[in-house]
Protein backbone atom coordinates (compact mmCIF):
# COMPACT_ATOMS: atom_id res chain seq x y z
CA UNK A 1 0.00 0.00 0.00
CA UNK A 2 2.74 2.18 0.68
CA UNK A 3 4.21 1.45 -2.70
CA UNK A 4 0.83 2.47 -4.30
CA UNK A 5 1.15 5.70 -2.35
CA UNK A 6 4.36 6.82 -3.51
CA UNK A 7 3.68 6.07 -7.46
CA UNK A 8 0.47 8.01 -7.02
CA UNK A 9 1.77 10.89 -5.45
CA UNK A 10 5.10 10.92 -7.65
CA UNK A 11 2.16 10.53 -10.90
CA UNK A 12 0.76 13.45 -9.30
CA UNK A 13 3.90 15.50 -9.10
CA UNK A 14 4.70 15.04 -13.01
CA UNK A 15 1.47 15.96 -13.72
CA UNK A 16 1.12 19.37 -11.84
CA UNK A 17 5.09 19.65 -13.19
CA UNK A 18 3.52 18.77 -16.93
CA UNK A 19 0.94 21.21 -16.59
CA UNK A 20 3.10 24.20 -15.21
CA UNK A 21 5.45 23.54 -18.65
CA UNK A 22 2.27 23.98 -20.62
CA UNK A 23 1.20 27.41 -19.14
CA UNK A 24 4.68 29.06 -19.67
CA UNK A 25 5.13 27.74 -22.85
CA UNK A 26 1.22 29.14 -23.90
CA UNK A 27 2.20 32.02 -21.98
CA UNK A 28 5.57 32.77 -24.26
CA UNK A 29 3.93 31.39 -27.93
CA UNK A 30 3.79 33.55 -30.40
CA UNK A 31 -0.01 34.53 -31.04
CA UNK A 32 -1.28 34.67 -34.88
CA UNK A 33 -4.46 35.42 -35.91
CA UNK A 34 -6.04 33.85 -39.19
CA UNK A 35 -5.79 35.68 -42.39
CA UNK A 36 -8.13 38.85 -43.08
CA UNK A 37 -8.49 39.29 -39.03
CA UNK A 38 -6.96 42.24 -37.72
CA UNK A 39 -4.11 41.26 -35.11
CA UNK A 40 -4.80 40.34 -31.84
CA UNK A 41 -3.99 43.68 -29.31
CA UNK A 42 -3.45 44.21 -25.80
CA UNK A 43 -5.87 47.00 -23.97
CA UNK A 44 -4.24 48.75 -21.40
CA UNK A 45 -4.67 52.26 -19.55
CA UNK A 46 -2.85 53.93 -22.85
CA UNK A 47 -5.19 51.85 -25.29
CA UNK A 48 -8.58 52.67 -23.76
CA UNK A 49 -9.76 56.00 -24.72
CA UNK A 50 -8.58 54.46 -28.47
CA UNK A 51 -10.81 51.59 -28.16
CA UNK A 52 -13.83 53.80 -26.37
CA UNK A 53 -13.45 55.88 -29.10
CA UNK A 54 -14.03 52.96 -31.64
CA UNK A 55 -16.46 51.06 -29.94
CA UNK A 56 -18.74 53.91 -29.57
CA UNK A 57 -18.31 55.36 -33.08
CA UNK A 58 -20.34 52.27 -33.87
CA UNK A 59 -22.97 53.20 -31.69
CA UNK A 60 -26.31 52.46 -34.00
CA UNK A 61 -24.96 49.19 -35.18
CA UNK A 62 -24.71 45.76 -32.92
CA UNK A 63 -21.60 45.30 -30.79
CA UNK A 64 -20.69 42.95 -28.78
CA UNK A 65 -17.70 43.06 -25.58
CA UNK A 66 -16.36 39.76 -24.75
CA UNK A 67 -13.98 39.38 -21.73
CA UNK A 68 -12.41 36.30 -21.38
CA UNK A 69 -9.68 34.79 -18.90
CA UNK A 70 -8.65 31.05 -18.95
CA UNK A 71 -9.31 30.64 -15.11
Amino acid sequence: MKRFAMIAALLAGLAVLASGGWYLWQKNAPRETPAGQPPLAALDARELQVFRAAFNEHAGRARILALLSPT
